[in-house]
């Protein structure tokens, strides 16, 4: 813990800030220098015999090189300042998930239900955070020989997409940047949890042989104790008001993106039943979810993790499992809760567009046997890293890369599960 000594060190706030964003913002770039690296070296398997002669055009250099440049260090610069400064502003790496999964949210709005939908393609390519939506419509058009060397057009929507997610990140992080304090950072926030009332002391009898009684059971129950793990950790997330925001957040976008891709569909309006919606909502909560899990279950396996109480822990004689399990148990009915939302969507667009046509037997029933397997894999992959990595740093990024293994592999079909492929 020294983040105390770093804050009181006298050198500028404002300084050591950016500094740390530079950091990051190197890292991001090296990393996403790897796909093009990939596009680099990729004649190389003509060169070992993987792949015939002639598999490969001349390297693109300039094209990949200015994709480089209009995508991944412009997302770099404003995502980061942005992650970085919800970081800050909630004083956790939960604000930086947070932003994560209203970025996804925001990306499946402009790709399903804008693009998708057929509602407005310009506006589609504008709120996708990525500027994946322009990517691929130019690159449809390109012949073959054209997409061994054209470049990305800068069009009107490319570069009004830029723009916005370019500079509004970037705006917002400059203003959490200049209104951050040393004592906001470091000094501990008070407790809105009222004071427990004092209870009056009670005094135990001896027992028969004279020895004062006490309280502690002789066999403890550690089956229990771990339930009880498992339920003080569904009620603390629960109850807390960044869960409930988004479960709101998401049942209201989901409802939105399924009137516009049915009731208001350029076709004309379908009717909004159950049968019809759950496919839909599947493919538009995918993402979503999947992001959200990350974050709320990092925080779930780390939040007891004070200085302190890992000590206090070890040398109490409760089993190591009594706090993993329980944990991991109360992570998995987070994870069915959340893969609930796209049954909750449908419902109650079902109540106000079709009220004859209600269903709630089906939305939930499609949500527990086609969705839930698959965020399950996802889920008990991620408690794992957390229960067997102790920097939370690297727990967190492997969980990202298995996202991004679950997305590829959704939109890929590279492994089919019978219950978890939707």
């Amino acid at each position: 813990q020294l983040h105390e000594i770093v804050l009181a060190a006298p050198i500028s706030l404002k300084q050591l800030l950016f500094a740390r964003y530079l950091g990051a913002l190197g890292v991001a770039l090296i990393l996403g220098f790897s796909t093009l690296f990939g596009v680099i070296i990729s004649p190389i398997l003509e060169t070992v015999g993987i792949l015939p002669a002639g598999s490969f055009g001349p390297t693109p250099w300039l094209a990949a090189g200015w994709a480089y440049l209009i995508y991944i260090v412009t997302n770099a610069m404003a995502f980061g300042a942005i992650f970085i400064a919800a970081a800050m502003w909630t004083r956790s790496s939960a604000g930086s998930f947070v932003v994560a999964a209203a970025l996804a949210l925001i990306w499946m709005v402009a790709m399903i239900v804008f693009r998708g939908g057929d509602v407005d393609l310009f506006m589609g390519s504008l709120l996708d955070p990525a500027g994946y939506a322009e990517a691929e419509r130019q690159s449809f058009e390109w012949t073959p020989a054209e997409k061994q060397s054209k470049f990305l057009e800068l069009t009107p929507a490319l570069l009004a997409n830029r723009a916005l997610w370019g500079l509004a990140p970037l705006a917002i992080a400059a203003l959490v940047w200049l209104r951050v304090s040393r004592e906001y950072l470091a000094i501990e926030r008070k407790s809105s949890e009222k004071a427990p009332k004092k209870k009056s002391k009670t005094t135990l009898a001896p027992d028969s042989s004279g020895r004062p009684a006490t309280s502690m059971p002789q066999a403890p129950n550690w089956i229990g104790a771990t339930l009880t793990e498992c339920f003080w950790h569904l009620k603390v997330t629960l109850g807390g008001f960044g869960f409930r925001l988004a479960l709101v957040m998401a049942t209201l976008c989901g409802v939105l993106g399924a009137w516009v891709n049915f009731i208001g569909h350029s076709e004309g309006p379908m009717n909004a039943h159950p049968q019809a919606i759950m496919p839909f909502m599947a493919e538009f909560f995918f993402i979503f979810i999947q992001f959200v899990l990350v974050g709320f279950l990092g925080v779930l396996m780390r939040r007891d993790e004070q200085p302190g109480f890992g000590e206090w822990v070890d040398a109490s004689r409760a089993p190591l499992g009594v706090r993993v399990i329980g944990k991991a148990l109360a992570g998995l009915g987070m994870t069915i809760i959340l893969c609930c939302i796209p049954a909750l969507a449908a419902v109650v667009l079902s109540i106000t567009t079709m009220p004859e046509a209600l269903n709630i037997g089906l939305p939930f029933s499609y949500a527990l046997w086609y969705i839930m397997p698959a965020i399950l894999e996802l889920a008990v992959v991620i408690l794992l890293l957390h229960a067997v990595l102790s920097h939370a740093g690297m727990a967190y990024t492997l969980s990202i890369v298995v996202v991004f293994i679950s997305i590829i592999n959704h939109e890929l079909g590279v492994v089919e599960y019978p219950l978890a492929q939707y």
